[in-house]
């Protein structure tokens, strides 16, 4: 929520042709830090605006001066001082704002926002764990695993052929892992495999898809290798036919 503090000072600035009428003075909550104090004045052809940056954490902010001339919507840029990457927390803060430069032909009163907030948290690209396959066999279950990006965002995991995208297989979480089925590929392509996410692409090394045996051909060639199995267990061990009702004896052991 914001904090509106009216300044019981009023500036005019005849070499910038403005007229500060009012100052208003904004704090700006996120987390546990908090911008209090906001004052403004002016020297020559420079704006000065004094903050104090409260917080309960050693970590340093991003500190960004906006102004009323275009709502808020972008940091002014002609500032030096406690402000951008990198600023502790702390009493008497200071920003020097080239105003005439950036402010132009620009008339009409100036109201200031100082907003600090703690930067993003660093993360590692996305990359791929442990897939240096050249080839695959459809048909089959592949576990895909890779890590980087945020635990937060979804990873989109699409198919390419000879270059070309040839659909999405999943979007999942983050999690750095997914089961993959394996799926027909034409016998001359190649294929990668592509992670997408809001932290970047990465695409996996190329590899083809080669014809996997079905299930039920493998299950008929363990059959067929029982029946042999027992056909040999019926045979007359001694030659000699039988009437298919006894089984033969099996002969003592050497």
């Amino acid at each position: 929520m914001n904090l509106k503090v009216p300044s019981k000072s009023n500036y005019s600035c005849l070499p910038l042709r403005i007229l500060i009428l009012s100052l208003v003075l904004f704090s700006y909550h996120a987390k546990a830090q908090r911008v209090d104090n906001v004052k403004a004045s002016i020297s020559g052809d420079l704006i000065i605006v004094s903050y104090d940056l409260i917080a309960d954490t050693d970590e340093f902010f991003n500190v960004n001066l906006y102004s009323s001339k275009d709502n808020f919507e972008q940091p002014l840029t002609l500032v030096t001082g406690d402000v951008g990457i990198n600023i502790e927390a702390g009493k008497g803060k200071r920003i020097e704002w080239l105003a005439k430069n950036e402010l132009l032909d620009y008339k009409g009163n100036l109201i200031f926002e100082v907003r600090a907030f703690l930067p993003e948290p660093a993360f590692d690209p996305l990359e791929f764990v442990n897939f240096d396959l050249k080839e695959i066999k459809s048909g089959k279950s592949y576990r895909l695993q890779w890590k980087g990006g945020k635990e937060n965002e979804k990873i989109d995991l699409l198919l390419f052929e000879d270059g070309n995208e040839k659909y999405k297989i999943s979007t999942v979480n983050n999690d750095g892992r997914f089961i993959w089925k394996i799926p027909k590929g034409e016998k001359s392509a190649t294929y990668q495999i592509q992670l997408k996410g809001e932290t970047g692409i990465v695409a996996s090394n190329s590899f083809q898809i080669k014809k996997g045996f079905p299930v039920l051909l493998v299950g008929g060639g363990a059959l067929l290798v029982g029946g042999i199995t027992a056909a040999i267990i019926i045979l007359d061990p001694f030659g000699g036919d039988t009437d298919g009702n006894d089984l033969p004896i099996a002969p003592d052991p050497n």
